[in-house]
């Protein structure tokens, strides 16, 4: 965008000797360079707005699974105390 519009401008309206071809030239291409970065503009939007849901899901498919382990793990802390409770009543009668 930057060295384009300047080199744009030049061309087909401040050099010396100017054909009408340049000036309409110039005028068209300046045209799709403003459409370029609407369309790009829109598009990059899309794409961020993209990834960070993308983002967020992952987040939230993360949180879900460490919870889902930690329930595991305090499940199992659950069931082998009360096994060992268990088997120790059962060795000491």
């Amino acid at each position: 965008m930057f060295p384009q519009l300047p080199v744009l401008i030049y061309l087909g309206y401040l050099q010396e000797v100017i054909f009408p071809a340049d000036s309409i030239c110039a005028t068209l291409l300046i045209i799709l360079l403003i459409f370029e970065l609407i369309v790009s503009f829109v598009t990059l939007k899309l794409f961020i707005r993209d990834k960070t849901k993308r983002f967020r899901r992952y987040c939230k498919l993360e949180a879900e699974t460490k919870k889902k382990m930690q329930q595991l793990q305090e499940a199992e802390v659950a069931y082998w105390s009360k096994y060992t409770s268990e088997n120790q009543i059962e060795n000491d009668c």
